[in-house]
């Protein structure tokens, strides 16, 4: 009498976990709906989080109804939901680190894992047996979205942030890993399953940690993208003047090249073909020569059509070879617009020196270019400084 009043005990305490759980999914959905439709941060991958925590917050319930009930369909979903929520977050993931989508894979996942249900049949008899084959799907999912997100946060973070991201993917992976393991040990095939209340606590604390982590993501890449809109131009994507100034600064006291260009007939160009034409200029000048440049240099758009270049350990001569070879570059690529080539060329001025201030060293090279628009455009002048 003593065991069966525990054993009733402990099922009203895993019941009142998953009743937990359940709240906790639906007030997850409510704050990823928050942050997608009001806050509208990162939209696609928050949806993709209210639906994983939608589906699993569903399949929970199926799970307590299943308890006694003999009917196939409550064991078959709530463990396809359940499967399905794990899904959603990786495809989720993908999209908020803007990582290829696995479409094609997680279909095959789903599929695989419904004809395995199919296949296994449902009820308390097979509760070993889908506890394999959940265990085992799961733990390729979770280890899949580990490998994903292990490479992205190591890109968008510092190792410490990255860390934080990570360890409750470790977590959930190495828990489906033991759960296999002692399932695939286990008993009879009607023994219940290694599955007891404390298995249940830690499902409760993981799910925490992991919509803990997803937020700590999201909020992650926020600030990563404001600090990227800051430091960037937002048309051409290249370096802006704040980043400029301050990679200036650090190549104080050591040898580089400044070059300054601006395209020719810029203003010419607007009134031609439009001002939407005029970006399209500004995009094909930032791709076409940021690819003849090395890693260490700072190719910055200053405003307008100017542009800047630093070149970090180049002399006067080497710099004016740079900056031939970009105006080079430049006149034998025009624009191809609607089937039309459009010339867009740029007079480029280059200085160099050591010491010389910020300011100075900026008027010297704008005089240069100044010089090369006069000789006749398209040209490079160059200057050392004092």
């Amino acid at each position: 009498m003593g065991q069966e009043q525990k054993a009733r005990q402990v099922t009203a305490l895993q019941t009142t976990l998953f009743e937990v759980l359940i709240l906790l999914c639906a007030t997850a959905v409510l704050g990823w709906l928050v942050l997608a439709l009001v806050m509208k941060l990162v939209p696609a991958a928050s949806w993709r989080f209210a639906l994983g925590n939608s589906s699993l917050m569903v399949g929970v319930m199926m799970l307590l109804l299943r308890g006694g009930d003999p009917s196939p369909w409550l064991w078959l979903c709530s463990d396809f939901l359940v499967i399905s929520a794990f899904v959603l977050v990786r495809s989720g993931v993908q999209a908020l680190f803007a990582l290829p989508a696995s479409r094609l894979e997680h279909s095959l996942v789903l599929g695989l894992y419904g004809l395995g249900l199919l296949v296994l049949g449902a009820g308390p008899r097979q509760q070993i047996p889908l506890g394999v084959w959940f265990s085992l799907a799961a733990f390729y999912v979770f280890t899949r979205l580990l490998m994903e997100i292990f490479q992205a946060s190591r890109q968008w973070f510092k190792p410490g942030i990255a860390l934080w991201i990570n360890w409750p993917f470790v977590m959930l992976c190495l828990f489906m890993l033991v759960r296999l393991l002692m399932l695939l040990t286990a008993g009879r095939p009607g023994q219940p399953p290694p599955d007891d209340t404390s298995s249940t606590w830690f499902y409760l604390l993981l799910f925490l940690l992991l919509n803990l982590s997803l937020i700590g993501c999201a909020m992650g890449q926020l600030l990563s993208r404001i600090r990227m809109l800051a430091d960037q131009d937002p048309l051409t994507g290249l370096a802006n003047r704040r980043v400029f100034n301050q990679h200036f600064q650090a190549q104080q006291g050591g040898d580089f090249a400044l070059i300054l260009f601006d395209l020719d007939d810029f203003k010419l160009l607007n009134d031609n073909h439009g001002h939407q034409l005029g970006d399209l200029a500004l995009e094909h000048v930032a791709r076409l020569l940021e690819g003849e440049l090395r890693h260490q240099d700072t190719f910055t758009r200053q405003g307008g059509e100017e542009f800047a270049i630093l070149l970090p350990g180049l002399g006067l001569e080497e710099g004016r070879r740079v900056a031939e070879r970009l105006k080079d570059k430049l006149k034998a690529h025009p624009l191809n617009h609607a089937g039309q080539p459009i010339p867009v060329t740029a007079s480029f001025g280059v200085v160099s020196s050591r010491d010389a201030p910020f300011p100075h060293l900026y008027h010297l090279a704008d005089q240069a270019m100044y010089r090369a628009k006069q000789a006749g455009k398209c040209q490079v002048a160059a200057k050392l400084a004092p």
